[in-house]
């Protein structure tokens, strides 16, 4: 999958809408949409470009995280992680990392038994 498509889908995302969504405020079919999203086809810069402006209009937040994520060389889906984080209480964050922590112990101790 390319960067543009990449970083297409990443945006539709992090503002929380479906591909339905997307077309309907992009006016391009959801067709389009989907071979997008499937890696078939690169966004249209321009297509990029609106989204990019729409997002900077009606969610700057979410756009200003995504750049930031992005420069930071996280993953659409870590920076998604982390903003989620960041809006809980220290407390609640701190359990929750106890408990990541002790389901990845238990992944990777499941893939060295599998041998994955």
């Amino acid at each position: 999958m390319g960067a543009k498509a990449e970083e297409f889908i990443g945006l539709v995302k992090a503002a929380g809408w479906s591909q339905a969504e997307a077309a309907r405020r992009l006016h391009i079919t959801p067709g389009a949409i989907s071979q997008i999203f499937s890696g078939r086809t690169q966004p249209h810069p321009g297509t990029l470009n609106l989204l990019k402006y729409i997002l900077a209009t009606e969610k700057p937040e979410v756009l200003k995280a995504f750049e930031r994520a992005r420069v930071g060389g996280l993953a659409p889906w870590e920076s998604q992680l982390l903003e989620a984080l960041r809006g809980l209480r220290p407390a609640h964050r701190e359990a929750l990392l106890v408990a990541f922590q002790e389901m990845i112990r238990a992944m990777q101790a499941r893939q060295r038994r599998r041998g994955d």
